[in-house]
């Protein structure tokens, strides 16, 4: 958009045809996703981003049978800062929109992964 503010937005769409069978499970993966990611140079030393994220329902094959994953939007957020140019610290903030969401069943029915809501401090440091 600028030279100090970019954009990155994707959409993807996946349509399978399966062949119908007592085993078939369609709808196993999203049938869509969409990204969109704002990216701005505050200053030359401080850098702000968000990440919106939406994906699909979608189905998981569990030895119990089909288990129903719906669909979700997620937010993460970073706040960085270079005081050198070799030295960044930056805090990031994941799943910002809710306290957890499903993201995936295993199929032994071992608990299914949530991803919950959560923050992180990163100090890097190049040599």
């Amino acid at each position: 958009m600028l030279d100090w503010w970019r954009w990155d937005a994707n959409y993807s769409l996946l349509k399978t045809e399966v062949p119908q069978t007592e085993r078939a499970v369609v709808g196993i993966s999203p049938q869509q996703r969409m990204n969109l990611r704002s990216a701005v140079n505050l200053r030359a030393d401080l850098d702000f981003d968000i990440w919106f994220c939406y994906v699909g329902n979608n189905v998981a094959a569990t030895v119990a049978g089909n288990s129903y994953i719906p669909d979700y939007v997620t937010m993460d957020a970073r706040l960085a800062w270079r005081p050198d140019p070799d030295l960044e610290i930056s805090l990031v903030g994941q799943n910002l929109l809710a306290n957890s969401h499903l993201e995936y069943q295993q199929e032994n029915l071992i608990l299914p992964t949530l991803i919950d809501r959560g923050m992180y401090g990163k100090i890097s440091w190049n040599f």
